[in-house]
């Protein structure tokens, strides 16, 4: 009910301008929190665009985060104008989110903040953050086409209670990507380390490797299967390395049979 409200809201407005293509991105980018704590993302825009409307459809996975709540970024609260704001959380581990400046007169210009979601850390784990779909408008209530905005990562616990984790001296490459379904995985690094795959819901699939990590680099090889030995579909993994002191590199896999 109150998506068919914002959408009469939009049909108030005139329908003409320009198509853009725009590419948004969260801020921070594959962050760390400590089991129990609290953290956000924004919605960040980099370009000097006149925008009336965000819209937002976003997924994660609430068996590792609880969403609190989401609300118009700093870009519409500094423009002036009134504001018509809406977020609806009603579905396990997806949110919705709006947010329009009223007035005929009356808009916001990027670069800066356009929303906002504020989240908790209620189980240790792996969480992507995804727009399943976002739609900006322009000052006429006209879709920009071509909008996008690439996924984000929260990370819970790791033993750290700082908002973002160590610089990372680790490195992790993955030979061939894609691969069909074997891959080459080469570590590097010091120390105790462990390295873990997740897939795109979140869920740790397998932890091929765990040991020490010397002056050489460590090569192995990943047969896309689980812990339990069983063959994994085709579909994006994200491989993830953590060492002793919360350090970590990542890489997105392709998985295609």
């Amino acid at each position: 009910m109150r998506q068919i409200i914002v959408s009469l809201l939009l049909m108030g407005f005139a329908a003409s301008g320009v198509d853009a293509a725009v590419e948004l991105r969260w801020e921070p980018q594959d962050q760390t929190i400590p089991l129990g704590g609290s953290g956000h993302v924004s919605v960040m825009i980099d370009e000097p665009l006149d925008l009336r409307t965000i819209e937002l459809w976003v997924e994660f996975d609430p068996g590792i985060l609880t969403g609190i709540h989401g609300q118009p970024g700093e870009l519409f609260y500094e423009s002036g104008c009134t504001l018509f704001s809406d977020f609806q959380d009603d579905v396990p581990g997806q949110w919705y989110g709006t947010a329009i400046a009223l007035g005929f007169d009356c808009w916001l210009t990027g670069p800066g903040e356009l929303y906002r979601w504020d989240f908790d850390g209620h189980s240790p784990g792996f969480s992507p953050v995804n727009a399943v779909q976002v739609r900006l408008y322009d000052p006429d209530a006209v879709v920009l086409e071509d909008v996008t905005l690439p996924g984000t990562h929260v990370f819970v616990g790791n033993g750290t209670e700082a908002p973002l984790p160590p610089p990372s001296e680790l490195g992790l490459r993955l030979h061939p990507n894609p691969f069909n379904p074997t891959c080459r995985i080469e570590l590097e690094g010091r120390g105790a380390a462990r390295l873990e795959v997740f897939d795109l819901s979140g869920h740790r699939v397998s932890s091929p490797w765990s040991g020490v990590l010397g002056e050489t680099e460590r090569t192995l090889t990943w047969t896309g299967r689980n812990d339990q030995g069983q063959p994994l579909p085709s579909g994006v993994y994200l491989f993830r390395l953590v060492d002793e002191r919360g350090n970590q590199a990542t890489r997105r896999g392709l998985l295609i049979k």
